[in-house]
């Protein structure tokens, strides 16, 4: 496929997120324990179990798009450079808490990965 990177943000302009300075990226967060039940009636809050880690449907998306013939192995390099981390944990009144984890793929690794690879041109 021919793309410059600029092309390639428009293209998927509804897949990306927009962090503080402004560089677009695909991100997924989900739950990974916390407490709740904690009250000010003396109610102890109960640990909670954590959600499975949901797909990049995004990422997927577009690699249907772009690179519908991505080998095992070459996705396996792409998947070292989603970025892993501690999403926001959201506390609250007594005790309770929930934790958050999230995955983070900027959109300008993903295009000059892409494009090291051959699947696009610019």
């Amino acid at each position: 496929m021919k793309i410059n990177y600029n092309e390639f943000i428009n293209k998927f302009d509804g897949y990306w997120y927009l962090n503080p300075d402004n560089k677009p990226k695909l991100s997924v967060s989900w739950i990974v324990g916390g407490q709740s039940g904690g009250s000010c009636w003396g109610d102890e809050p109960t640990p909670i179990s954590g959600d499975s880690e949901p797909p990049m449907k995004e990422l997927d998306a577009i690699l249907k798009e772009v690179a519908p013939t991505i080998s095992y192995l070459d996705y396996r390099k792409l998947a070292t450079l989603i970025k892993e981390g501690d999403g926001e944990s959201d506390w609250e009144y007594y005790g309770n808490y929930t934790d958050r984890r999230v995955k983070t793929l900027y959109a300008k690794d993903l295009y000059d990965f892409l494009k090291s690879m051959g699947y696009i041109q610019d």
